[in-house]
């Protein structure tokens, strides 16, 4: 029952890891669309050029944000790795525990905190203003619309991170279960051996 109680929290973490993964793909891939097309030098000349540069400039800031803090790619990357078992020795070792132990990873993702990111946001007076300002011009409201993509593909990112960032956590807290789990396979081992083989497979 142990076993089955910490797969079920094992498993929402994978999902969570895979869809901060997704998010932080589809940021990544929208700011770099945005950047091409319309930050480019001489994209779209005129009076509403202050307005484009507004937009450009935040999703700079934003890309920075997530690119330039090393901290986010190594929270994804070490929650992928450094599951709670690994602690007690199970399952193969992987290149980023060859480069950290696990204490150290573990160590690492607690001290993530995904409210940093909540200083830089999305959207702000300038942007909204910005956004006003392009959407009355029927040929530059796409970049309007295209900003407001990239602000909730941004928000998304947070969101999820700061949901794995949970998922982790209650993870970590159950640990413990793992402890009553070996000492359970030992008593296991004594009183009723042929279980031994499919107790193990339940623990990993």
């Amino acid at each position: 029952i142990l076993a089955e109680v910490y797969a079920a929290d094992r498993s929402h973490l994978d999902r969570q890891i895979d869809l901060a993964f997704a998010a932080t793909r589809v940021f990544d891939r929208d700011a770099a669309r945005f950047r091409l097309v319309h930050c480019e030098a001489g994209r779209h000349p005129g009076p509403h050029q202050p307005h484009i540069r507004t937009l450009c400039d935040k999703v700079e800031f934003l890309s920075a944000s997530t690119a330039e803090n090393a901290s986010l790619p190594l929270f994804l990357g070490i929650t992928e790795t450094a599951v709670p078992k690994r602690a007690f020795g199970f399952g193969p070792a992987t290149g980023a525990e060859d480069a950290m132990s696990h204490a150290e990873m573990v160590a690492e993702v607690e001290r993530f905190d995904p409210a940093d990111f909540l200083v830089f946001a999305a959207q702000d007076d300038a942007t909204r203003a910005a956004m006003a300002g392009l959407a009355t011009v029927p040929d530059l409201a796409v970049v309007a619309a295209e900003y407001q993509v990239i602000a909730t593909s941004y928000e998304d990112l947070i969101a999820q991170v700061g949901e794995l960032k949970e998922e982790w956590d209650y993870l970590q807290a159950n640990a413990p279960i793992l402890t009553f789990q070996v000492i359970a396979l030992c008593l296991v081992a004594f009183a009723a051996p042929f279980r031994l083989g499919r107790s193990v497979v339940a623990l990993n």
